[in-house]
């Protein structure tokens, strides 16, 4: 199977709560976690109903003062599904 190229675009990331000093850090860690999971597992199937917008609902991330942390809490989520 030939690997695919993905190009993924976030028009905007909300962070209600979060330290707004964080977000290169919440940002560079997403893109970092994210790229990781796309390389290894595809596609997500949730991506494929709505390519439009996708939502992590509300996350149980408590490490809001930690950027690393909470970026990839948001890949994990908007790979795999927000925790119910």
């Amino acid at each position: 199977m030939n690997p695919r190229e993905i190009e993924v675009h976030i028009d905007e990331l909300v962070l209600n709560g979060v330290d707004p000093r964080l977000r290169w850090s919440v940002a560079d860690a997403l893109k970092s976690r994210l790229t990781a999971l796309l390389t290894h597992g595809g596609l997500p199937n949730r991506w494929l109903s709505n390519q439009e917008r996708l939502s992590t609902g509300r996350l149980r991330e408590r490490a809001t003062s930690d950027g690393p942390a909470l970026g990839g809490a948001i890949a994990d989520a908007l790979c795999k599904g927000a925790e119910e």
